[in-house]
């Protein structure tokens, strides 16, 4: 018997990017690319976001949600 497998969801908290459902605080793309910020090839700090599929949107998102309410 084979296992059924489920698709894979990309959980993100970042509410200002253009492909985060509020809702659900899920990644809507089919794949991310994720890179530490600035030049080095390690992330020093826990700021901003290491994801470089990220569009700013500022409050768009939020407020495209809340309205739809």
């Amino acid at each position: 018997m084979s296992k059924k497998i489920e698709p894979q969801k990309i959980e993100c908290s970042v509410v200002d990017c253009a492909h985060n459902c509020v809702k659900d605080c899920t990644c809507k793309l089919e794949k991310i690319s994720v890179c530490p910020c600035g030049e080095s090839k390690e992330a020093k700090k826990d700021e901003n976001t290491l994801c470089s599929s990220y569009h700013y949107v500022g409050n768009l998102n939020v407020e495209e949600v809340l309205n739809n309410q």
